[in-house]
């Protein structure tokens, strides 16, 4: 799977005016009204222009990139448990939810890092992870 970030030609953290940058130069490259008769096709433009969309709005960005550490995530995943969210340890203090690993380790995740998906989160010591089932329900009440 391309990510946005490749179609762009950037790393995933980089700036807004780095991203900026990459599209307006790929833009100038791709766009269809500067090409010579099917040099390149409008799909390669589109999806830079889509790219540029999702990642230049902050809002948009952190979903996608939520999105992209949950696909990435689930490709190599050692998942250690399932838990709905009820089942984490909330820390008002701090906003947070946490989950103690087997291992000693603690899994960690903001309250505002909780979404209608599911999510997952490495533990601060080995390479587990647990599965959050959320319920927007319950999160509002938190």
């Amino acid at each position: 799977m391309v990510t946005l970030y490749e179609v762009l030609g950037c790393d995933t953290n980089a700036t807004h005016d780095e991203l900026k940058r990459k599209y307006q130069e790929l833009v100038l490259k791709y766009h269809p009204d500067k090409q010579e008769k099917h040099s390149f096709s409008t799909t390669t433009f589109l999806q830079i222009d889509e790219a540029w969309k999702i990642l230049r709005d902050p809002e948009r960005r952190k979903l996608y990139d939520c999105h992209l550490k949950h696909m990435q995530l689930t490709e190599q995943a050692l998942i250690y448990a399932t838990l709905s969210v009820t089942e984490l340890d909330w820390h008002e203090d701090n906003l947070n939810y946490s989950y103690l690993c087997r291992c000693g380790g603690i899994y960690s995740i903001e309250h505002s890092e909780i979404g209608l998906e599911d999510c997952f989160v490495n533990c601060e010591n080995c390479s587990l992870i647990i599965h959050i089932t959320c319920d927007k329900n319950i999160l509002d009440c938190q």
